[in-house]
């Protein structure tokens, strides 16, 4: 009898174990979803920003756009940079809650 309840309480613990690894792993993979949804957003943006005949606007643009069924926030900022050949692009994407999920710097030719 003490035998069976203490295989059973070893078994329950085991099984917590195994549902608190695999809860982890659902949350991290929503996470790599995330961000692999925001990597995807940020080098649509910059490469629309990059595009020829674009029209050059300094100084910081805000949105928001739909990826991946997740309603992002974008903010891109474009600076002259010491060098007067180049512009600096830096853009943020931001989730709905406005924390900062990826970030991504590119420099374009005037």
């Amino acid at each position: 009898m003490l035998e069976t309840l203490l295989a059973l309480a070893i078994f329950s613990f085991v099984a917590l174990a195994l549902i608190n690894v695999s809860s982890l792993s659902v949350r991290q993979h929503h996470r790599l979803i995330e961000a692999r949804c925001a990597s995807w957003l940020s080098e649509n943006l910059l490469a629309q920003a990059l595009l020829p005949g674009e029209k050059r606007v300094m100084g910081e643009q805000q949105g928001t756009q739909l990826q991946c069924d997740i309603t992002w926030q974008w903010r891109l900022v474009r600076q002259k940079t010491a060098d007067a050949r180049f512009d600096s692009l830096s853009l943020e994407i931001l989730d709905i809650h406005g924390q900062r999920r990826f970030a991504r710097q590119a420099f374009q030719a005037r």
